[in-house]
């Protein structure tokens, strides 16, 4: 039981972390530079490009890596209520 509080305490964190605006700021603008950066750049200029994708994708990643721990903070969530029952 207290793996399952871990994990929901520290989803509720990660749920905190993400409605953050400052953090929901730097996630849209961070996405827009490097949007923007590869779909201005010059499309023979493959290092910029391709350094634009990686930004673009670690992005996705450090978000993603929250998002995931919301969702298994979720789930302890209600493995400890199906276990109150």
């Amino acid at each position: 039981m207290s793996d399952l509080l871990d994990e929901q305490h520290r989803g509720a964190r990660a749920a905190s972390i993400l409605r953050e605006p400052l953090v929901i700021e730097a996630f849209e603008e961070l996405r827009k530079t490097y949007v923007n950066g590869w779909s201005g750049s010059d499309p023979s200029d493959t290092d910029f490009r391709e350094q634009c994708f990686h930004l673009l994708k670690a992005l996705e990643a450090f978000e993603q890596h929250f998002e995931s721990a919301v969702q298994t903070g979720k789930m302890a969530s209600q493995q400890m209520e199906a276990l109150r029952k």
